[in-house]
């Protein structure tokens, strides 16, 4: 059992865990079994890199990235998730992890054949995570001018699309 299973053992057994520093906080303690002791015992250091690691919000599902994973990637499926990482960097995404996970999920609408885009994609997006999106189509688009990070990064049918460049898409 890893550190993930442990957290979703002991969170089906209505058990909480904290951290607090380099402690792990858990109870209540009447419900903890030996089994559940000795597991945290052991995976310890896991938990709590879990616990504390920022969240990923774009990353896939255990089932999705079963889907996405499901076949060895082409060569120019890999070409393509190096493209998209390089643009949503360049797009201001400060950690590798999020822009490899938001590539992920373009891999996935990829392989569903799902006809729906991501601002990202769009040439008409200015701006940067940092400073805020702006879109220069927005009429056409039919949203504001200024954009929620929420919907620059939620699969959707945009009037105003247009292809930033071949290989993002």
């Amino acid at each position: 059992m890893g550190a993930r299973d442990l957290l979703g053992d002991l969170a089906v057994a209505g058990i909480r865990v904290e951290v607090d520093g380099a402690r792990l906080l858990v109870g209540p303690a009447d419900r903890l079994t030996d089994r559940h002791r000795d597991e945290l015992r052991e995976h310890k250091a896991e938990v709590l890199a879990l616990l504390t690691e920022p969240p990923r919000p774009f990353r896939l599902a255990p089932a999705a990235a079963a889907v996405a994973h499901a076949d060895p990637w082409t060569a120019d499926q890999i070409e393509r998730f190096k493209t998209r990482v390089r643009r949503l960097l360049a797009l201001g995404f400060t950690r590798t992890d999020d822009a490899e996970d938001l590539a992920e999920v373009l891999h996935l609408r990829d392989l569903h054949a799902d006809h729906r885009v991501l601002c990202l994609e769009c040439q008409h997006l200015a701006g940067t995570s940092a400073t805020g999106w702006r879109c220069r189509n927005h009429r056409a688009a039919r949203v504001g001018r200024d954009l929620p990070h929420e919907l620059v990064t939620m699969a959707q049918d945009c009037p105003g699309f247009t292809t930033a460049t071949r290989s993002t898409t």
